[in-house]
């Protein structure tokens, strides 16, 4: 008896501590919410300014003059998202790995390497007196929040500095250039590949092979084989293994500080004239791609200016709408996919490796030593050094190990490191424009990151490609696709184009504009943009959806934003089963697994539509996916996972042999030959075997929303045991790598279907409206997850539904829940 008690006494006493400890925790976390209803005085502003708020918590700016609306903006993004601005500007920063640990050290090192923040100190100074009195007064706003929070313990203002101490530095001019430099890198792979393009190169694969690979003009007179020719006489150390750093890469990835994947990487732009549009005015809709996060990279914001209201999407740490419209003016982005960086062979002096060579002789690198904090470790120092071409990669950044010679150092020449970038200027400026010429007159200052920009007006729609490009010489021997010698003059860079050379499209006779990362100019090197676009695939859809109306209607620009029709799948699924349609087997004999037999029979009846609801797209992506591993891994090796995302450009390329591109089919291992309609057939065996192990032996009650879902990760504790479940939203989607309505699958091998990129933004504008433009976003306005507005869009963005947002400010007083309003400190004497 007197045991049972001592039990039942520890049970209570463990209960009361579990439930002290839940009540704690709710009430400090709880506390940092934000008020959205408070009367202030602030002494950084001139006038009364106010902040109301809708039923989605979209703050509605008012302000007198520009520098009030800027505060105010700036106060508004720290309520709702001061812990990912916080964070961001540590990854720029480079000290990621003062709060996280040993996993944020590559980031630290490549971040200081690449020096993103002291470029941005430096680009400060050089912003005209306008925009730099307009980021002192975004600041000052996000200042006085965190003063706020500061002097009233409310709660640090997000629940994750409860779990990293540090104090919150105030927020600087500079934080928001460095911002913008995170994100132009984020948005940007092109010195990867180049490390990807080297590696399959030294590994010997044939060239034709090679072109089927990478989809660009064969290298002239082999020039671009001097570099690999070089590499291959010197010695190359054996670096980790493409697997280790696979998983390295992953780590960063599933702490969603990774800087390789991108922020505005991807997107869909659209209008058409009043001659294609059934109102007789300009329809223009927008939706840019980004790695799933929760909170989204976008905040909506209505901010009433001087020349006007302008509503939009703002990504919080910077203080400007990036995609959005005013009653005259309307804007949105897709990614240029430039080719803004090229990596340099620099060779080592061998007496001397504080020196290297250049077409004069040898120059001694610039030297500078750079302090790592690291939570719970000793603080490293790394050395950071730099050559005429730019700064040198150490640490096997980027992958550079892989290609880097014995007594040579890889250098990166990037359009974003330049001192006298003004882009957030730029992108200011652009918000304030009135007209289409205004905006034009701004986007040669946009220097990374490299977007094509889409310009709409009442009855005007126009595309113009802004971002630097960098001005190679025509005789530059690997015209930037893999890393050119640093010591031959004629591979270095010659500043960037003239303006002038950018692609444009105005007006045109179809009445339609459209941009889904395809390729926007054939015109010859050095002008040519790029040799690695980012779409083949939607580019088709979007455009027959378009062309086959004649008149368009908002209704029919949602159904083209949230379409889940694939192409690839209508293209690729009749080739593969060329030889399967009707229970044959390749050689001949007949198909005696009768759930092959069905399989391929619902493919025939099928569309392509990647619908959730729907087993098809299971099937074809699994078997899809299960062939292109087959025919790649034989060649590639370790190197498949570097090109394992679906591609299927080179997998028609393969499926119509073009070129005798079928030679990747057969198995050298084996004596046999296989044909590509072998490889297909053991592929679809393989994958209904998988699919049946994992969701049942009935293929109609197959879903493909049941592994394919979309997961929006917390910064950082997204990956944490039981946090993770409260901060991060999870829900199934339609769609695929290539519809139009992306939702890009990792590929990795245990979570190979779930999708972690998609549209994170959607936006349409009809300008016989004069009331109001629809938005939404994938999660929600706030970063808090106890926020009743953490995740209240999320339902809307998977019903296809939109956020009407008004111009007028005057209009949604009405719809107001709750209003800051700021006076300036003398009205308070």
């Amino acid at each position: 008896m007197r045991l049972l008690k001592i039990i039942f006494l520890g049970s209570g006493i463990l209960t009361l501590i579990i439930v002290t400890i839940i009540f704690v925790l709710y009430y400090l976390t709880s506390n940092s919410l934000p008020n959205y209803k408070q009367d202030l005085i602030s002494s950084e502003i001139t006038d009364t300014v106010t902040i109301s708020r809708d039923t989605y918590a979209i703050p509605y700016i008012e302000g007198y003059n520009n520098q009030d609306s800027f505060f105010a903006l700036g106060y508004a993004h720290a309520q709702d998202r001061l812990w990912q601005m916080t964070l961001l500007r540590r990854i720029a920063q480079g000290r990621l790995a003062e709060i996280i640990g040993q996993d944020g050290v590559q980031n630290d090192i490549l971040m200081r390497t690449l020096g993103i923040y002291s470029s941005a100190k430096k680009s400060e100074s050089k912003q005209p007196s306008t925009t730099s009195d307009l980021l002192k007064s975004y600041s000052a706003g996000v200042n006085s929040y965190i003063k706020q929070i500061t002097k009233n313990s409310l709660g640090r203002g997000s629940p994750e500095f409860f779990l990293f101490t540090p104090e919150i530095s105030p927020w600087r001019p500079a934080d928001s250039i460095a911002l913008l430099k995170l994100i132009a890198f984020q948005s940007t792979n092109k010195a990867e590949t180049e490390v990807l393009r080297t590696q399959i190169l030294l590994a010997g694969i044939k060239p034709e092979r090679y072109q089927d690979l990478f989809l660009e003009p064969p290298f002239i007179n082999n020039t671009a084989n001097k570099s690999i020719s070089y590499l291959q006489s010197q010695r190359i150390p054996s670096p980790p293994t493409p697997q280790k750093h696979y998983k390295r890469k992953k780590s960063l990835v599933s702490t969603e500080h990774t800087i390789l994947n991108g922020s505005l990487s991807a997107s869909n732009i659209f209008a058409v004239m009043p001659s294609r549009s059934a109102t007789g005015f300009v329809l223009a809709a927008n939706d840019p791609h980004a790695t799933l996060t929760s909170p989204s990279n976008f905040m909506l914001v209505n901010l009433k200016l001087v020349n006007g209201s302008i509503t939009g999407g703002t990504i919080p740490g910077i203080p400007a709408i990036i995609i959005g419209r005013s009653k005259q003016l309307g804007w949105g982005i897709s990614n240029a996919k430039i080719d803004d960086q090229d990596l340099f062979i620099e060779k080592l002096n061998p007496k001397n490796n504080l020196e290297y060579f250049t077409e004069f002789g040898v120059k001694k690198f610039q030297i500078k030593s750079e302090i790592i904090k690291i939570k719970n470790k000793k603080a490293i120092t790394v050395e950071i050094k730099s050559t005429d071409n730019g700064p040198v990669l150490s640490s096997n950044l980027l992958g550079v190990n892989f290609i880097r010679p014995k007594g040579h150092e890889l250098a990166i020449s990037w359009t974003g490191l330049s001192e006298n970038d003004k882009s957030i200027h730029s992108l200011i400026s652009l918000m304030q424009a009135q007209t289409i010429a205004q905006a034009k007159e701004t986007l040669p200052l946009l220097q990374a990151p490299g977007q094509n920009i889409m310009l709409v007006d009442h009855k005007n729609i126009e595309i113009v490609t802004a971002g630097a490009i960098p001005k190679r010489d025509i005789a530059h021997t690997t015209k930037g696709r893999i890393p050119a010698l640093g010591w031959h003059k004629k591979n270095t860079w010659a500043g960037t184009l003239e303006f002038r050379h950018n692609p444009k499209i105005r007006n045109p006779k179809s009445g339609i504009v459209i941009n889904t990362n395809n390729k926007t100019t054939d015109a010859p090197f050095p002008y040519h943009v790029s040799y690695d676009w980012g779409d083949s695939q939607r580019i088709i859809r979007a455009n027959n959806l378009l062309k086959k109306r004649q008149y368009h209607t908002v209704s029919s620009f949602k159904e083209i934003q949230n379409d889940t029709i694939s192409i690839s799948a209508k293209i690729l699924v009749p080739l593969l089963a060329k030889g399967l349609w009707f229970g044959q087997r390749a050689n001949g004999d007949t198909l005696t697994n009768a759930k092959e037999q069905q399989a391929l029979k619902m493919l025939s009846k099928w569309n392509g539509d990647m619908n959730q609801n729907n087993p098809e797209p299971l099937i074809f992506v699994g078997w899809l996916r299960e062939f292109q591993r087959m025919v790649m891994i034989d060649e590639l090796g370790s190197l498949y996972e570097r090109v394992s995302s679906l591609r299927p450009l080179f997998l028609e390329r393969i499926l119509r042999d073009k070129k005798g591109a079928a030679e990747w089919c057969d198995i050298k291992q084996t004596e046999h030959k296989e044909t590509c309609a072998e490889i297909a057939r053991t592929a679809l065996t393989l994958t209904i075997e998988k699919l049946q192990r994992q969701f049942g032996l009935n293929l109609r009650d197959w879903r493909w929303g049941d592994p394919h879902l979309a997961i929006y990760k917390s910064q950082i504790v997204g990956s944490w045991p039981i946090i993770s479940f409260f901060t991060n939203i999870v829900h199934e989607i339609s769609g695929g790598d290539n519809t139009i309505m992306t939702s890009r699958m990792t590929n990795s091998i245990s979570d190979q279907f779930i999708a972690n990129y998609g549209s994170t933004l959607r936006t349409i504008y009809d300008f016989s409206n004069k009331e109001h433009s629809l938005f939404i976003i994938s999660t929600g306005q706030s970063g808090h997850f106890l926020s009743l507005h953490y995740d209240d869009q999320s339902i809307l963005w998977q019903r296809e539904q939109y956020i009407p947002i008004h111009y007028d400010i005057l209009d949604r007083q009405g719809g107001s829940t709750a209003t800051t309003t700021f006076n300036p400190q003398s009205l308070d004497n």
